[in-house]
């Protein structure tokens, strides 16, 4: 055995698997030479294996602040020093092969095996020669510039790699029920793994992860779910795209378009007014791929650009933002809370009597019509020309109950939003809050709320 293969598997140890192993034994990695360019062991490429020194010392530096879960650095990008594949070598996820970018853990894997890796390599190198790294085609989905812009198919699998993939999703979610999430990394280790090793045909698998408390983990749904085009998603989508995650809106709009359905159509245009302004261009993506026809225009009236959009079956162009699919009632407002003492170091935001019988009117709908929302409280206040934000979240049960809810921040400004919320007969409301100042030293900040509703 080399003495530079005994070294890796001393420092990370674990043994290699063969195909790494006969790479090494070829010769200790593709070094650079004096003029900074790489040796190549399989021709040009998208990367390059790494000598032994490098591996273990990036090993153990990455190792001081990061848990790698079993996982060693084996090859860099060939463009970039900052990239790296990283090779589990133990663990649920053994064998499979995730990156790491100058952006930071792209941590669900992209490749079964090292020799999937290698063959992804060599197709790159024929199909686009000089490429990086982001145009590999992958055996699961990842964030890159082929999933994003190209094709976006994920390599076929066997039977027999689906059967593994099967294997490794039941021990990952054995070891999230019992394990400890003390941060987002080691959160988003599980779940994101878990969505992205599930075989396609199990993604209904995943659903309830649309439904999870962190922005990222919903969007990371989202985008699986798309790329598998996993129509039964549709109206879930849709729900995501209303509510407040502004990260698991936009990728919900976008796997909508990647589903490409015609049902996805009108979920795609009624959501278009629950989104800031300037995205007018991920909505016209999103209905060119369910077979929409865009084109940008340039207002003579005002020198804007706007989107046009023609629906299949109509002859017609129409602006987006203009098309609804659902009308929306006028605006009504009615007050809906008030402070208490700001004198308490937990002042209590009172809701009104008009605010809480609307609440309660909510509640009096038969339970399979409407999802409840969570009332979302920001608090922001400004101190020494800072800003700083804290989060409460409430149920309507819980206001209609205790009619107040504590601030626990000195209090401003107050911002609240709720989840956009819908009824099966496509009736949509979206709860939105403004505030109305009566003066710094005041201590009743009175909010209204506007009520959009409409059939």
């Amino acid at each position: 055995m080399a003495p530079w293969i005994e070294a890796i598997e001393a420092a990370i140890e674990a043994p290699l698997p063969a195909t790494l192993r006969e790479l090494y034994e070829r010769g200790d990695g593709e070094r650079y030479d004096f003029e900074d360019r790489p040796v190549p062991t399989f021709g040009e490429r998208a990367l390059r294996l790494m000598s032994s020194d490098e591996v273990i010392q990036t090993f153990r530096e990455y190792s001081e602040w990061q848990d790698l879960r079993g996982s060693c650095p084996f090859w860099q990008g060939a463009s970039d020093n900052s990239e790296f594949a990283f090779l589990y070598v133990r663990g649920p996820l053994a064998g499979r092969i995730y990156y790491w970018d100058y952006d930071g853990r792209i941590d669900s894997v992209a490749f079964r095996s090292v020799e999937s890796l290698l063959e992804s390599v060599d197709e790159l190198e024929k199909r686009q020669p000089g490429s990086s790294w982001t145009h590999l085609v992958t055996d699961y989905f990842v964030e890159n510039w082929y999933y994003s812009w190209e094709q976006g198919i994920c390599k076929p699998a066997t039977t027999g790699d689906l059967e593994s993939d099967r294997n490794a999703v039941r021990e990952l979610r054995k070891e999230l029920e019992g394990a400890a999430v003390s941060n987002d990394w080691r959160l988003y280790h599980y779940t994101h793994n878990i969505m992205g090793v599930t075989p396609a045909a199990d993604v209904g698998d995943i659903l309830p992860f649309l439904d999870h408390e962190d922005d990222y983990v919903v969007s990371r749904a989202c985008d699986v779910i798309g790329t598998h085009r996993y129509e039964p998603a549709i109206k879930k989508l849709g729900q995501v795209a209303d509510g407040p995650k502004i990260n698991a809106k936009t990728s919900a709009i976008d796997a909508l378009g990647r589903i490409g359905a015609p049902a996805a159509i009108d979920v795609i245009l009624n959501s278009f007014p629950n989104f800031p302004k300037g995205l007018d261009w991920l909505f016209a993506m999103a209905l060119r791929r369910c077979g929409c026809v865009t084109r940008d225009e340039e207002d003579l009236e005002t020198g804007e650009r706007k989107h046009l959009v023609r629906i299949p079956g109509e002859e017609s162009w129409r602006k987006l933002g203009e098309i609804r699919r659902v009308e929306r009632a006028p605006n009504k407002t009615i007050p809906v809370a008030t402070f208490g003492d700001w004198s308490d170091s937990l002042p209590r935001l009172s809701f009104t009597k008009p605010a809480i019988e609307y609440l309660q009117s909510l509640l009096q709908a038969p339970p399979s019509s409407l999802m409840r929302p969570q009332l979302f409280v920001r608090v922001t206040y400004h101190m020494d020309s800072t800003d700083s934000a804290g989060d409460r979240n409430c149920t309507i049960d819980d206001v209609v109950r205790d009619g107040d809810v504590a601030v626990d921040f000195p209090v401003f400004q107050l911002i609240m939003d709720a989840e956009t919320f819908r009824f099966v007969n496509r009736v949509k409301f979206g709860i939105e809050f403004d505030f109305v100042t009566q003066g710094e030293t005041e201590s009743a900040v009175i909010l209204y709320h506007s009520i959009h509703g409409g059939v």
